[in-house]
């Protein structure tokens, strides 16, 4: 799940200065408490993400995007 800045900014301030607990924190917004725990932590931030998702990178070989430029000229 994308946090927006503005939430995060909020998330923050509800623990921080308000002193909500991240289970209340979580109820507000409707985001899980593992990810409230993780913004209340100061661990993670929306805008700097570390890549480790899982997910395989894209790879488009240069067969493929001949291929595609050949389908392309053709129209």
């Amino acid at each position: 799940m994308i946090i927006e800045v503005d939430i995060y900014e909020q998330i923050r301030q509800l623990y921080v200065h308000e002193r909500k607990s991240q289970r209340a924190i979580a109820k507000q917004p409707g985001i899980s408490r593992t990810t409230v725990k993780k913004y209340c932590e100061g661990s993670q931030v929306p805008w700097e993400r570390n890549g480790t998702s899982g997910r395989k990178p894209y790879v488009v070989t240069d067969d493929i995007v001949d291929f595609i430029k050949g389908l392309l000229k053709r129209r």
